[in-house]
């Protein structure tokens, strides 16, 4: 995956999570029971993407005929951000969203939005580190950094927003290297700019997303720097998500089943020949932007084959958003997360 060789951190080790998948192998797993519907059975589901890599289950079941074989038509609407996303949801705009873990999830539960969590959607694992810290390649050349602690008083590139994953990742590595959230200087910018500022010497490091951290790579400006495997709360790291709508929960819950065992195929798919696969590849190209080079050589999203999402993740999150100020009030996750659409032994 071109890991650089200064920047591993004792072994495969990995950093934070929103994109590809040489280590994801063959998962042994019981098969999803496979539901077969007529034409005239088919039902619309309005599901919302922002059109990313870790969307791959989602669209590998649309390729090979899993919702359809389920009765179920996706009808897939692209959403021109997260922040838009849950909104969408709320309203009935759109039934299912694939988003990201964030404070402002859990802001609109307690505001009264009606959707929960089901699904994962990508995962931060380690030999996945698809959102991950990548230092400036000059700096760890000359002796400057040489670990975590060398961050104090640099300029860290982060994604924009308030409440966000890379807030998340960048807060526990500061932990480990007992480091304050205010010895380093934070720069909001989008994941496409964190290539240029790493080249300019704007900034020091950024916690990113990929293809931005291989492109660092590749481009001799910076190097990936693997962690999550020496910080407990990345090793397991909630990043995306699938949600439904509470309408769809209360109102067609078989349904909501349906399209959850279509999607749980997709899942197993992608597992099983891998992210990185050229059919796999195809399919992600065809329905969103991204170039089949810039897939293979990320560092893969972990995606669960079984859908399962990490709610000891999604719990870890919320306190650290609520202590930073970022959550105004803590939600129980019986009321953000709801698993029982996921396919049960048995049960389609």
């Amino acid at each position: 995956m071109g890991r650089g060789r200064g920047a591993r951190l004792g072994g495969r080790v990995l950093v934070a999570a929103f994109l590809g998948a040489a280590l994801i192998g063959s998962v042994v797993a019981a098969p999803v029971a496979r539901p077969r519907a007529d034409a005239a059975d088919t039902a619309v589901v309005k599901v919302g993407t922002i059109g990313l890599v870790s969307d791959a289950g989602l669209y590998v079941a649309v390729e090979k005929g899993y919702f359809q074989e389920a009765g179920v038509r996706p009808q897939m609407q692209r959403i021109g951000s997260g922040a838009k996303m849950i909104p969408a949801l709320a309203t009935g705009e759109i039934e299912v969203a694939g988003g990201t873990a964030s404070a402002g999830l859990f802001n609109s539960i307690v505001s009264g939005m009606d959707f929960k969590v089901v699904a994962d959607k990508g995962q931060v694992r380690p030999g996945h580190e698809y959102t991950l810290l990548v230092v400036r390649k000059d700096l760890l050349d000359s002796g400057a950094f040489k670990d975590l602690p060398d961050l104090r008083g640099r300029k860290v590139a982060l994604l924009p927003g308030q409440g966000v994953v890379t807030q998340y990742v960048l807060g526990k590595i500061l932990e480990q290297a007992q480091l304050s959230w205010d010895t380093v200087d934070k720069v909001d910018i989008a994941a496409p700019n964190h290539v240029n500022l790493l080249a300019n010497r704007q900034v020091d490091a950024a916690v990113t997303a990929e293809p931005f951290g291989a492109k660092a790579e590749l481009g001799g400006v910076g190097r990936r720097y693997y962690v999550a495997g020496r910080i407990k709360a990345l090793e397991r790291l909630q990043v995306a998500v699938i949600m439904y709508s509470g309408k769809l929960i209360a109102e067609r819950r078989e349904l909501a089943r349906r399209f959850m065992s279509a999607y749980v195929r997709g899942l197993r798919f992608v597992n099983q020949r891998g992210l990185k696969s050229d059919e796999v590849i195809a399919i992600l190209t065809k329905h969103i932007r991204v170039s089949p080079d810039d897939i293979r050589v990320s560092t893969p999203v972990y995606l669960s084959p079984d859908g399962r999402p990490d709610v000891e993740s999604l719990a870890a999150q919320q306190e650290w958003y609520h202590r930073m100020g970022m959550v105004k009030q803590k939600v129980p996750m019986d009321r953000a997360v709801d698993l029982g659409f996921l396919p049960q032994e048995g049960r389609p």
